[in-house]
């Protein structure tokens, strides 16, 4: 994730450029071709699904833009949880094994494992976490903290098995691999998250992002 946070975040206004559609298909084809080179898979996107599921994440993402200006570094976060929601319902990759990997380090032998168990899902987080630790380093200066849960594979079936059922709780995993507090009854509701409604600390926005 993090070559790919570097190249993002060399994009300016990436925050509002992600809510342009040529952009955002643009970022999501490029980390598709990252990872799968990392990691031994070629993805075919369905741009048909991937621009519905865009639209209809800006929709949400518009219907509560109010909250941004409570608390825009959580607000960010919510964004990247419905995205990643809505990657996870609209499914517009599909992996194709196309060799095993290069020997790496611990960490890549992780994600190794998590891309042979569900390569599709792997692209969804490593984008969405990837987009929105690149907004924060541009508007906050520093990435929210990675959980250790983001490499563990059990964590990883218990997402599968769960999303599957319910796509929307793909946003409070979302929290959970950015070791945020979690919500799992209301994840696709901002004002039901416990940050929406504290004012950020302006002159200390990085204090605020690493608190938990």
């Amino acid at each position: 994730m993090q070559d790919f946070t570097a190249a993002l975040s060399t994009t300016p206004d990436l925050a509002h450029g992600m809510r342009k559609l040529g952009q955002f298909r643009a970022a999501f084809e490029d980390d598709a071709r990252r990872l799968g080179a990392r990691h031994g898979w070629r993805y075919d996107i369905d741009e048909q699904a991937l621009a519905r599921m865009f639209f209809d994440w800006i929709d949400a993402i518009g219907a509560q833009a109010d909250g941004a200006r409570a608390n825009r570094a959580d607000f960010t976060l919510f964004c990247g949880g419905l995205a990643l929601a809505g990657l996870v319902r609209s499914a517009p990759a599909r992996a194709h094994a196309t060799g095993r990997p290069a020997s790496r380090g611990d960490q890549e032998l992780a994600a190794d494992r998590i891309a042979r168990f569900w390569p599709e899902g792997l692209l969804y987080v490593d984008f969405c976490i990837s987009v929105v630790s690149a907004v924060f380093e541009q508007e906050f200066g520093a990435p929210p903290p990675l959980d250790p849960s983001l490499d563990d594979l059990r964590t990883w079936w218990s997402f599968r098995e769960n999303v599957a059922e319910d796509p929307a709780l793909a946003a409070a995993f979302f929290d959970r691999f950015l070791g945020r507090e979690t919500d799992w009854t209301f994840p696709g509701q901002l004002g039901m998250r416990p940050d929406a409604a504290i004012e950020e600390d302006r002159d200390a926005p990085a204090k605020a992002i690493a608190r938990n």
